[in-house]
This record gives C-alpha cells, sequence and structure tokens, in this order.
C-alpha cells in the first residue's frame, strides 16, 4: 500500500504544480483551476493519511524539533496552501520559548496540519470565520491550541471524533483525527477539545518537552 501511495503521489504533485500554474497565468479559467487543485490536494490527504499507518512506528527520522521555528513554518506553509483558496483571516499567537519536542516533523506537521484543515472547513459557512493557533510553554510541556469560530461539534458527536473512520464529512475518510491522536500519543502527549455549536471548537494538543520525552539519552 505504501510503495502504491507513493508512485500515486509523484504525478499528483505534477497535476497540483500545474493547476497553480493555470490558475496564476489564465486569470478567467482560476476558478476551474482552483477546482482541480482543490480536488488533487483531497486525494493527497486521503494518501497522506493512508502512508501515516506506515508511520507511526518509525523512530529513524525523531530529532530534537525547536517548536518556536517548526510552528513559525508550518504557520507559514499553511497559510500558502491550506488557506490560499479560501482567504479565511489566520492568526498566530505563539511564544518564542516554548522548548523542543523529540519527534519526526513529518508525524508533527501531520498532527498540526490536520487539526488546522478541520479548522478550515468548521468555519465555511460562518459569516466573519477566524482561526487561531496559539502555543505556550507549561512546566516541563509544550501546549498547542488552534481555535475556530466556527459551527462546532454538536454534544452527540463529540465522544466519537477520533475513532477510526468515523466521519461527517461528504468526502471524509475518517482517519484524519484518528490518525492524529495515535501520533500524538506516541509521543506521550495528550490531545482534548472544547466545542460549543454555533460558537466554535477548541483543540488542545500537549507534548512533553525533550528533556523528559528523551529521559536517559544525549541531545544530538
Amino acid at each position: 500500500t505504501a510503495a502504491v501511495s507513493h508512485e500515486i503521489k509523484n504525478p499528483l504533485n505534477s497535476i497540483m504544480l500545474n493547476a497553480d500554474i493555470l490558475s496564476m497565468k489564465c486569470k478567467e479559467q482560476t476558478v476551474y483551476a482552483e477546482r482541480i487543485a482543490a480536488d488533487a490536494t483531497r486525494i493527497k490527504d486521503i494518501i497522506d493519511n493512508t502512508l501515516n499507518f506506515s508511520r507511526l512506528d518509525d523512530d529513524r527520522h525523531n530529532t530534537n524539533i525547536n517548536m518556536y521555528r517548526f510552528l513559525e513554518d508550518l504557520c507559514h506553509y499553511a497559510d500558502r496552501t491550506l488557506f490560499k483558496f479560501t482567504q479565511i483571516p489566520f492568526k498566530t499567537n505563539i511564544e518564542k520559548n516554548i522548548g523542543e519536542i523529540y519527534a519526526n516533523p513529518v508525524n508533527l506537521e501531520q498532527i498540526f496540519l490536520n487539526i488546522l484543515r478541520n479548522a478550515s472547513e468548521a468555519v465555511e459557512n460562518t459569516e466573519s470565520p477566524l482561526i487561531t493557533i496559539s502555543a505556550r510553554k507549561q512546566g516541563d510541556k509544550t501546549v498547542v491550541t488552534v481555535e475556530d469560530n466556527g459551527e462546532g461539534i454538536p454534544d452527540n458527536l463529540k465522544n466519537m471524533i477520533f475513532n477510526e473512520f468515523y466521519t461527517t464529512k461528504q468526502n471524509g475518510t475518517g482517519i484524519g483525527l484518528y490518525i492524529v491522536k495515535e501520533l500524538v500519543e506516541k509521543y506521550d502527549g495528550t490531545i482534548s477539545f472544547d466545542s460549543e455549536t454555533g460558537k466554535g471548537t477548541v483543540f488542545k494538543v500537549t507534548l512533553p518537552s525533550n528533556d523528559k520525552q528523551q529521559s536517559g539519552i544525549d541531545n544530538p
């Protein structure tokens, strides 16, 4: 499955790149190019989530990650890609001294990009949408929150959103938040959320700093 998914991603990346070029060069056809790019991105998300099943136990690429720099880069990337076509206001409130995490950076990207993507979908029908990502140090842990003012999660669904293959989206796979929870717990972290229907949702990810994560291991 991983091999097939990898081979699919090569032409898919070309489709996404050329759709982006088309949207810039042919302004009158922008709407069609954006639809191509959006559907290609959806396919890429499914492939990425599938590949993550084979990456959960892969510790070969773990490294010390400066969380301030990581989140700054992640936010720039999300602004250029995830929010490029939606024009959703995106705010950051990231403290500088929030520590390091010993992890695979690909895993951390998957955690926060999945949460940000869900937030962007939650505010699609909001009159004045807003998404905020914040980060702070709390003792020996790094706490990252993603807040949106979208539709919120109904009470009867709150205990199911981390279930494998559970989704309320027409084109959802139901493995995004499941993977997120698996990855957070892989690094001895926790994930929780508060949500109110019609007012929005706040996801909170808490990860131990690398001095605790690597007990007995020297920093590279």
